[in-house]
């Protein structure tokens, strides 16, 4: 699978560059993660919690389904509390959403999915038809 994305740092902004207009087929489902998985795959948005200041910046949470099961995703942004509320605000409930480097690390006895806002990434995934 060739990578959907090519950063770039302009004025403190990340830029998303598509490269691959193909097809995708799901590889990785919600009840085979393990703790110190790495997730590059496709989920359903089932729940938006909306982003609230940490120490660091400001982070949001959602709940991602397939139809395998669910699980809590946490997206880490850094101080940039409008990058992070434009992101949060780029798709919906319902939506199909694309995670790029999401660690499966456990909380609370439960396994859920860290997106660092510095090596990962998470957008709306447009189908090509």
């Amino acid at each position: 699978m060739s990578d959907l994305y090519d950063y770039k740092k302009k004025k403190d902004e990340q830029i998303m560059i598509e490269v691959d207009t193909g097809k995708r087929k799901k590889e990785q489902f919600i009840e085979n993660l393990r703790e110190g998985d790495v997730v590059n795959d496709l989920f359903a948005v089932k729940i938006k919690n909306p982003p609230r200041p940490y120490k660091r910046g400001t982070w949001f949470g959602l709940i991602a389904t397939d139809n395998s099961g669910e699980i809590n995703v946490k997206y880490w942004g850094g101080e940039n509390k409008e990058r992070v509320k434009r992101l949060y605000d780029s798709f919906k409930v319902g939506d199909v959403i694309q995670i790029r480097i999401g660690n499966v690390e456990i909380y609370e006895d439960k396994p859920q999915i860290s997106i660092n806002e510095t090596s990962g990434g998470l957008r709306r995934f447009h189908c090509i038809n």
